[in-house]
C-alpha cells in the first residue's frame, strides 16, 4: 500500500523542434500516436479526403524521420480510432467504421521495419459506437472502451483475447447507464484497467476486472464533481499510480491534472485516491 503526491513545479524550458515531415498529404484528423521503440513510433489517422482509415510506421535517426508505406484499415473516414500494442510490434486497432454504420470494429497489426500487415477485421459492436479506446491487458486480450449511442450513449467495455490474427470477443458490459463522454482507458495490471469518463456532469474513475469474458467493476470515485472533464487522458506514472488531465469545465476550462493512486485491497479490489488538483497554464 502507498500513496504518492504530486507537488507543483515550474520549469523554464526552450525546446528544440528539428523540422517537420509530412506523414500524410490530405486532410488528416483524429489521430492516435504510440511509441514502439526508442526508435520507432506508429501513427493511426483518418485520411479524410481519401475517405480511408490508416496507420503508418516512422523511424527517428538522429534528427531525420523516414516513414513506410501506409497501410488502410477501412475504406471510409470515421470519426474517432485508437491503437494499443499487445507485445512487441503486435497491435489491435479499434475505430468506428463508417463504412457499416459507424458500427464499432477492430484488427490485428503486425510491425516489420517500417511495414504493416494485418488482419482479418472484427466487429466488436454492430451498433453505432462513440469514442473507442483500447489498451492491452497482456500479449493476447485488451479490453475496449466505448460509448454505446445504440444503447443511449451507456459506457460500455468488451474484451478481446487474439489467436495469431484472429480476435474473439466476450461480453459486451455497461459500467455506466448515463450518457458517457470524454473516455479514456489504462492498464492496470493482467486482468485489469482504470476508466476516466464524463456523465452527468462529473468526471468519474472506475476500476474493472475482466475474467473470462465478462467484466465487473468497483465503486465510482468523482475527480471532478462540480462539472464535466473534457478531453479526458490517462497515463501510467508508476505501479498503480497514473495522472489524469483534462479540461476543468469549473474552472475557466483551464488545463488540469491530478494524480490517481489505486490501493490494493482485499479480494483484489482497489480504492482510488486522488490527488489535489494542479491547473497548468503556460505563459509565453
Amino acid at each position: 500500500m502507498f500513496l504518492l503526491s504530486l507537488t507543483p513545479n515550474v520549469y523554464s524550458i526552450v525546446p528544440s523542434i528539428n523540422s517537420s515531415t509530412t506523414f500524410n498529404t490530405s486532410n488528416t484528423s483524429r489521430f492516435e500516436t504510440i511509441a514502439l521503440s526508442d526508435t520507432k513510433f506508429l501513427i493511426a489517422y483518418s485520411d479524410g479526403s481519401n475517405a480511408e482509415m490508416r496507420a503508418i510506421v516512422g523511424e527517428v535517426d538522429g534528427k531525420n524521420i523516414s516513414l513506410g508505406s501506409p497501410v488502410t484499415l477501412s475504406a471510409g473516414a470515421g470519426s474517432y480510432i485508437d491503437v494499443a500494442e499487445l507485445s512487441s510490434g503486435y497491435l489491435i486497432f479499434v475505430w468506428s467504421d463508417p463504412t457499416a454504420g459507424n458500427s464499432g470494429n477492430s484488427v490485428v497489426g503486425r510491425v516489420s521495419g517500417t511495414n504493416i500487415s494485418l488482419g482479418t477485421p472484427q466487429q466488436f459492436e454492430a451498433d453505432q459506437v462513440a469514442e473507442p479506446r483500447v489498451c492491452a491487458l497482456s500479449s493476447n486480450s485488451f479490453t475496449v472502451l466505448y460509448s454505446d449511442d445504440g444503447n443511449s450513449d451507456h459506457g460500455t467495455v468488451i474484451t478481446g483475447s487474439v489467436s495469431g490474427s484472429n480476435i474473439s470477443y466476450g461480453n459486451a458490459d455497461v459500467f455506466e447507464t448515463s450518457a458517457s463522454t470524454s473516455l479514456d482507458i489504462c492498464q492496470v495490471d493482467n486482468d485489469s484497467y482504470l476508466i476516466a469518463y464524463s456523465a452527468n456532469s462529473d468526471g468519474i474513475l472506475v476500476v474493472g476486472t475482466a475474467s473470462g469474458g465478462n467484466n465487473t467493476f468497483g465503486t465510482k470515485e468523482r475527480y471532478e464533481g462540480t462539472a464535466s472533464a473534457p478531453f479526458a487522458r490517462l497515463e501510467p506514472v508508476a505501479s498503480r499510480a497514473f495522472a489524469c488531465a483534462y479540461q476543468d469545465n469549473a474552472n475557466g476550462d483551464y488545463g488540469t491534472i491530478q494524480l490517481l493512486t489505486l490501493l490494493v485491497l482485499i479480494f483484489h479490489y482497489y480504492q482510488i485516491m486522488c490527488s489535489t488538483r494542479i491547473s497548468l497554464m503556460i505563459s509565453g
